[in-house]
């Protein structure tokens, strides 16, 4: 064991800080097929069922960081906007642009005494970790309670909670131990950071275990800190004696990784240079380590399916003004490829009619909920009259602004734009368990051709 920690921490250097270079050429291992027949009357369902299980298959490496999941995704939707026949951008569907990003590529492995804990279901390595190598240290508890109590009555007093953190500071730094954290909101109120990820920032190098509740959830993270932190879903582990924690986790910090946005559309046959434009991004977690995958079903292999449904039906029945397709990269990451591309449009701003983001299209057992509703009335009562008239939903429901999905940039140039997301489904959520067979499609065919007579309402009203 203790060699195979050596060789382990000589090949450091490999993972912890890096550019990604890898070039963009072509790369179809395990890359599902393309659907190549056109689109017939009646079958969303099915291509809906279909594109969910490609972009939720294990060569995808849940379309995130590791074993080039992202870029494989995006080579699928080029083939499949090709296949479709939808037109260029300029020279190709890619509009290429990078970020930084926190990845956890190889070993992810962790141990408390005896105990080897399954990943993403009793422990998730927090997403701005850096990489550990550790074997057998003592885990101690501390807990933030104690730090209150030493600073109680002294919290005015200039420079004593500074002082008391570097003492913390020095005792979590010794790094024979491994350290249970118990109550850290508590120090993070009292020292003033705004979180838990800005208190966590200032944890020393070493390996922390933060006992968390509730269903296991992830996230991506843009850069690293110095310490490992373990959130920890087992409550029981927290209460055995004479504990021993081992741990391997292999970050790489990535400073230009290589994201792509895919785009095309269907040119109008009288108003060409007029858009109505549909999105859902296509990235998602990937994988923990070598093991644990996050497939994303929901969110939002669904949205990117109900695009690419939408693709083949308005390619098979062109309307009088363009419709533009756009899968965006880098939204888990902070909408980073709305972001990019607002400030990079290939076409102007100003000729988007409307648009209609799409995340979270799995379940709508009980309708849809709809960002900026309330923001664009006209739009809203047109969206509920079509489907009172079309019964396709069993509920509408209008919501405010919201920073919480790619439409978000466009609404903020100005760009009139909804999110449509469905309500229904067991809810997972950016866990393990977001598989495609966990998708019901439950009254999505209503709500595709509700998206259609809503794209036709709008134009034959502007």
């Amino acid at each position: 064991m203790r060699i195979l920690f050596l060789l382990l921490l000589s090949s450091l250097s490999l993972y912890t800080h890096a550019q990604d270079t890898t070039a963009l050429t072509d790369d179809t291992t395990e890359m599902p097929g393309v659907v190549s027949s056109a689109y017939q009357p009646g079958q969303d369902s099915l291509l809906l069922r279909g594109y969910i299980n490609a972009l939720c298959a294990r060569g995808l490496a849940g379309r995130g960081y590791v074993n080039r999941g992202m870029y494989k995704t995006a080579q699928y939707l080029t083939a499949q906007f090709g296949e479709t026949g939808l037109r260029f951008f300029g020279t190709s569907y890619s509009q290429p642009y990078s970020y930084s990003v926190n990845t956890f590529p190889g070993i992810v492995d962790v141990k408390i005494s005896d105990r080897t804990l399954k990943g993403g279901e009793e422990y998730l390595v927090y997403p701005t970790s850096g990489s550990c190598y550790v074997e057998e240290l003592k885990l101690v508890t501390v807990d933030g309670y104690d730090f209150a109590r030493k600073l109680q009555g002294k919290t005015e007093k200039p420079g004593a909670k500074e002082k008391a953190w570097q003492k913390w500071y020095k005792t979590l730094g010794k790094t024979k131990n491994a350290y249970l954290l118990r109550h850290m909101d508590t120090v993070g109120k009292l020292m003033g950071w705004n979180d838990r990820a800005e208190l966590l920032a200032h944890l020393p190098a070493g390996v922390f275990l933060l006992p968390q509740s509730g269903k296991p959830t992830w996230s991506v993270a843009r850069q690293a800190i110095a310490a490992t932190v373990i959130e920890l879903y087992d409550s029981s582990l927290i209460f055995q004696k004479n504990r021993k924690v081992s741990a391997i986790v292999q970050s790489k910090q990535v400073d230009k990784f290589a994201a792509i946005n895919i785009m095309g559309y269907v040119p109008g046959t009288a108003q060409p240079d007029s858009f109505i434009v549909l999105t859902a991004h296509y990235d998602h977690l990937g994988k923990m380590g070598s093991r644990v995958m996050f497939p994303g079903a929901s969110d939002n292999a669904s949205g990117v399916a109900m695009l690419l449904t939408q693709a083949r039906y308005y390619a098979a029945h062109p309307q009088p003004y363009s419709i533009a397709f756009m899968a965006f990269s880098g939204e888990e990451a902070g909408l980073l490829g709305a972001s990019y591309y607002v400030e990079h449009p290939a076409f102007p701003l100003s000729q988007i009619r409307f648009l209609l983001n799409m995340d979270i299209m799995g379940d709508a057992t009980n309708g849809i909920t709809v960002v900026n509703g309330t923001e664009h009335k006209t739009a809203f009562d047109l969206l509920t009259q079509l489907n009172a008239e079309g019964k396709y939903l069993p509920e509408i429901k209008a919501r405010g602004t919201a920073h919480n999905s790619d439409h978000y940039p466009f609404s903020e140039k100005g760009v009139p734009a909804f999110f449509f997301y469905t309500n229904g489904g067991k809810g997972y959520y950016h866990d393990i368990w977001d598989k495609a067979d966990q998708v019901s499609l439950k009254k999505v065919s209503g709500l595709s051709e509700l998206i259609r007579q809503f794209v036709s309402g709008l134009a034959a009203g502007t």
